[in-house]
């Protein structure tokens, strides 16, 4: 396997042979893998009980560990020394299948923020973001809590942040507060519905927003002046005119009929926000 390590911009400023992308790519040495594996604290004495080939350490040897030699050891099988470097088994598909899986080198602390620059900093590498750049490094390498640590890398990168898209907050809908009954009067159409004995396929809805207050009448038709001469004739001459009538933008209610009515009744005519339903809930 070929291991790898980034040099940056900074880095090769004044050093002869860089490459124009300002990056150069160098090879890790597996010797310096290995010692590095045996000297860091999480990892020496994994790497030892297996080169000694020891069974698995007792839960007491490891309970008083770190949270990175007990996520170790409970990956204990999936553990294997190949050419003096600690490796873990990643199975690719079914885990019953133990020949299919490929083996991870398992990274030290010291390591990382190596393989994070090669895998997310170098223009090849694209920034990716968090899930694509896990999927790509774990086809190498393992460490526990690589998704958290990835994550908070690929969060703390200046380039991504600066061109990030600014998250736009939705505005919250407004509530309309009703002082009194027939202030606002909300109206809506049910349907189409099973067509009746009298040849109704809809439900004309209004719903006083104050007292909640509900009236339906069947009606034939969408038709604005089906609707209009409902409302004067079933609702208007029983209760009044209303201060407000608020619908949605049917084609019914944005009608010059249906217009013309409110303007001579005086009748505020106010509507729902398109594709959204909530702003007329009490009669949706």
């Amino acid at each position: 396997m070929d291991i790898v390590r980034v040099c940056t911009r900074s880095q090769t400023e004044n050093q002869s042979g860089a490459t124009s992308s300002g990056y150069c790519i160098e090879r890790w040495d597996p010797d310096s893998i290995r010692q590095c594996q045996l000297e860091d604290p999480d990892m020496s004495l994994i790497v030892t009980y297996l080169q000694e080939k020891k069974n698995k350490p007792d839960w007491d040897q490891v309970s008083k560990g770190t949270s990175f030699q007990k996520t170790i050891w409970r990956q204990w099988d999936k553990l294997t020394i190949n050419n003096g470097m600690l490796y873990r088994k990643f199975y690719c598909s079914d885990k019953d299948d133990v020949d299919n899986f490929k083996l991870q080198l398992l990274v030290p602390k010291s390591h990382q923020k190596t393989v994070f620059k090669y895998f997310h900093d170098v223009p090849s590498a694209g920034h990716l973001g968090p899930d694509k750049m896990l999927s790509r490094i774990q086809q190498l390498f393992y460490w526990p809590a690589m998704r958290s640590s990835i994550t908070r890398y690929c969060k703390e990168c200046d380039q991504c942040a600066a061109r990030k898209s600014l998250k736009r907050n939705k505005a919250p809908l407004g509530q309309y507060l009703v002082g009194e009954p027939m202030e606002r009067v909300a109206i809506d159409i049910l349907g189409p519905l099973p067509l009746t004995k009298r040849q109704n396929l809809y439900v004309l809805v209004l719903c006083d927003c104050y007292s909640k207050w509900t009236e339906a009448y069947a009606i034939p038709d969408q038709e604005s002046m089906t609707i209009a001469s409902t409302i004067v004739n079933e609702f208007i001459c029983r209760f009044g005119s209303p201060l407000q009538l608020h619908s949605d933008q049917g084609r019914s209610f944005e009608a010059k009929l249906f217009q013309d009515l409110c303007n001579l009744l005086k009748i505020d005519k106010t509507r729902s926000t398109s594709q959204q339903p909530q702003s007329n809930g009490i009669v949706e």
